[in-house]
């Protein structure tokens, strides 16, 4: 289980976050919490496309669940210092590929590590 942020942290670090953004050009559409609402649509649609069925968990609650997760934040800061660059765009990972999203089959990841892992996985066979 990752470290969650204290509330009173969160304020500060949106401030700052907001003063960050606007000095490196970063939009609102690239805040960490508009990043998890679009990763929470894509995790929505490929679950169901995989045949896993409705989300068991709803946008609210996963942005809540990670909008102050230290590992997350630690991704998310770590794409915008290499100037958004496709490697390390932040990813949720199903830790049981067998098995469709949810909250406790998820973990945050790079693109890259996520791409690697899919790769490494395409050849086992479930039974």
């Amino acid at each position: 289980k990752s470290d969650k942020i204290s509330p009173p942290i969160v304020q500060t670090l949106k401030i700052r976050t907001s003063e960050l953004n606007k000095s490196k050009g970063i939009t609102q559409y690239e805040t960490p919490n508009w990043f998890l609402g679009k990763i929470y649509d894509r995790q929505r649609s490929s679950n169901v496309y995989r045949g896993h069925g409705p989300m068991p968990y709803k946008r609210r609650d996963f942005i809540d669940r990670y909008i102050c997760d230290a590992e997350f934040i630690r991704l998310f800061d770590n794409w915008l210092t290499h100037n958004k660059h496709i490697d390390y765009v932040p990813s949720f990972d199903r830790i049981d590929v067998s098995k469709g999203y949810s909250l406790e089959n998820i973990r945050a990841t790079t693109w890259r590590e996520n791409k690697e892992k899919g790769k490494s996985e395409q050849f086992i066979t479930y039974s």
